[in-house]
């Protein structure tokens, strides 16, 4: 009996696990999908990303991934 609970509670630990790991993956791929590429926003590809600098590239892509998390 202890080691049926004690399995289910590894079960579900590592079920909850997957979920958040599959949940930031996610968000990193929205993030990245909806945010120019470092190198539009270096000024490679003109346009509305065509004044930033080398130094600010890649800082809207960092941002919307930094707001990402494990949590659900």
């Amino acid at each position: 009996m202890k080691l049926a609970i004690a399995l289910t509670i590894i079960a579900v630990a590592a079920l909850l696990w997957i979920a958040s790991e599959q949940h930031y993956q996610g968000c990193v791929s929205a993030a990245e999908a909806t945010t120019p590429a470092p190198e539009a926003e270096a000024g490679g590809l003109g346009g509305r990303y065509s004044g930033l600098s080398g130094k600010n590239a890649g800082v809207e892509r960092a941002a919307a991934v930094a707001g990402c998390s494990r949590i659900p």
